[in-house]
C-alpha cells in the first residue's frame, strides 16, 4: 500500500486515506481468524483498493464486512445479510446469486417503469437475471480500465523520477559548460514532460469512463 519514500513517512504527517491504509495493513498482517470491516475501501485510491481486495481474497479467516461496493461484494462474499425496505434477510450464496434469485426491490420497480411501454413487462426472475448480467458486464469492462490506470500511474511515477534526474544533470552540465550534453538532456527532459502530460490526459479520460460505469 506504500511504495518507495512513502514507506518512510511518519504517521503524524499522513493524510486520512494514508492512515486508513496503515490501519488496514496492520489488520491484515496481524494473525487473526476474524476480520470486521466497515466500508473498507472508503478514502482509498484505486490502486490501494485493488491491493486491499487481493489481500482480503487471500485472508484465511472469516471476513464480516459492511459495504456498498458491489465489486467487493462480487469478489469476496459467499453469504449476505441484506437490509432492504426496513427488513433484514439472510441470503446463503454469493452476490451474483442474490441478484439472480432475489434482487433489489427498488431496482426492479425502476426497470419496470422503463419497460412499461413495451409489449411485455419483465417478470421478477427476468429482472433479476438482467441485473446480474449488467453487473457482470460492468465488472468485465471495469477491470481492464482499472488495470490500465494502474499502469499509467506507475509510468508517471517513473517518468517523474527521470525528470528530476534530468534537471539535476542539466544544472551540473550547465555549470561545467558541457553544451552538447546540455542540449541532449534538455531534449530528453522536454520529451519526458510531454509523455507525462499525455499520460495524465489518458488517465483523466479513463477516470471518466470508470465513473460512468460505477
Amino acid at each position: 500500500l506504500f511504495t518507495q519514500d512513502q514507506a518512510l513517512k511518519k504517521i503524524a504527517v499522513l493524510s486520512g486515506g494514508e492512515k486508513a491504509r496503515v490501519l488496514l495493513a496492520k489488520l491484515l498482517m496481524k494473525p487473526s481468524n476474524l476480520l470486521l470491516l466497515d466500508e473498507p475501501n472508503n478514502h482509498l485510491d484505486m490502486e490501494s483498493s485493488e491491493e486491499l481486495l487481493k489481500a482480503l481474497k487471500a485472508y484465511p479467516g472469516t471476513l464480516l464486512m459492511v459495504t456498498h461496493n458491489e465489486f467487493f461484494l462480487q469478489e469476496l462474499v459467499n453469504k449476505l445479510v441484506i437490509f432492504d425496505r426496513g427488513e433484514v434477510k439472510v441470503f446463503e450464496g454469493n452476490y451474483q446469486d442474490f441478484l439472480k434469485q432475489v434482487g433489489w426491490e427498488d431496482e426492479e420497480s425502476e426497470v419496470q417503469n422503463k419497460t412499461q411501454n413495451k409489449e411485455k413487462r419483465l417478470s421478477k426472475k427476468e429482472l433479476r437475471q438482467q441485473r446480474a448480467e449488467e453487473l457482470k458486464k460492468r465488472n468485465e469492462t471495469l477491470k481492464p480500465i482499472e488495470k490500465r490506470m494502474q499502469q499509467i500511474e506507475q509510468e508517471i511515477i517513473k517518468l517523474e523520477e527521470k525528470i528530476e534526474t534530468h534537471k539535476t544533470e542539466l544544472v551540473k552540465s550547465a555549470t561545467e559548460n558541457q553544451l552538447d550534453k546540455n542540449r541532449q538532456l534538455a531534449w530528453e527532459l522536454k520529451n519526458d514532460e510531454e509523455k507525462v502530460e499525455t499520460l495524465f490526459e489518458e488517465l483523466a479520460d479513463l477516470e471518466k469512463k470508470k465513473q460512468s460505469l460505477v
